[in-house]
C-alpha cells in the first residue's frame, strides 16, 4: 500500500516538472538548438534524479528504518525544496491558464470566434513585437519565483545547515551582589536542527 503511494507521489512530482518545464521553455525561443538541448537535457535530468531520490527515501519508510543523516540533511531538504519551488513557480502558469480558459469561453459566448484566432494572437494582437507578451510575462514570472526559495534553501541547507555562531556580550549592571560577579548565563536558540538532522529521534 504505501509502495503505491510513493508511485503517486513520484507521478505528482513527474506532473509539476512537466507543468513547470513549460515556463523553463520560454528562456529558449530565440536561443539556438544546441542550448535548447542542454536546457532540456539539464532540467529532465535533475527531475529523474528527483524521482530517484523520492525512490531511495520510500526504501527507508517501507523498511522501517531511520536513514542516514547525510539522506535527511541533503537527499530530503533537495526534494522538499524542488517540490515547493516548481510548485509556487506553478501558481503563474496556472494564473495563465485560468485567464487564457475564461477568454476562450468568453469568447465562444461573444461569438467572436470567426477569425479563429489562437489565445496568443489574441494577447499579442494589436501590440508591438518587441513588447512581452503576457504569457511571456507570466511564464518569466513563473521561473523567478522558483529561483528564489530555491537558491535560498539551499543556500541554508548546503551552507549555513550548521554554521553555529558563539558570540559573547559583557552586561554591566550596578549593585550586582558579589556573589553573581563572573556569573555566566548561556543562551542557545535558533539552530533549527531538530529530529530532522540530529541523530536521536
Amino acid at each position: 500500500m504505501y509502495f503505491y503511494a510513493f508511485l503517486i507521489l513520484a507521478l505528482i512530482f513527474f506532473i509539476i516538472d512537466w507543468y513547470f518545464y513549460r515556463a523553463v521553455k520560454i528562456y529558449t525561443i530565440r536561443k539556438s538548438e544546441k542550448f535548447k538541448k542542454t536546457i532540456k537535457y539539464t532540467y529532465w535530468g535533475f527531475s529523474a534524479l528527483s524521482i530517484a531520490f523520492l525512490f531511495y527515501a520510500s526504501y527507508f519508510y517501507l523498511a522501517k528504518e531511520e536513514p542516514p543523516k547525510f539522506a535527511r540533511i541533503y537527499i530530503f531538504g533537495f526534494l522538499f525544496i524542488q517540490f515547493i519551488s516548481k510548485l509556487l513557480g506553478s501558481l503563474w502558469i496556472m494564473v495563465h491558464d485560468a485567464s487564457t480558459f475564461f477568454e476562450y469561453i468568453l469568447k465562444q459566448i461573444k461569438k467572436q470566434d470567426k477569425e479563429k484566432l489562437t489565445a496568443d494572437e489574441l494577447n499579442n494582437s494589436g501590440k508591438s513585437q518587441n513588447k512581452i507578451s503576457r504569457k511571456e510575462f507570466l511564464k518569466k514570472a513563473a521561473v523567478i519565483t522558483a529561483f528564489i526559495p530555491f537558491s535560498s534553501l539551499m543556500y541554508g541547507v548546503l551552507r549555513t545547515a550548521f554554521n553555529f555562531k558563539v558570540k559573547k556580550k559583557n552586561v554591566p549592571l550596578r549593585n550586582l551582589p558579589d556573589t553573581l560577579k563572573g556569573l555566566k548565563i548561556v543562551q542557545i536558540s535558533d539552530i533549527h536542527t531538530g529530529s530532522f538532522i540530529s541523530d536521536e529521534p
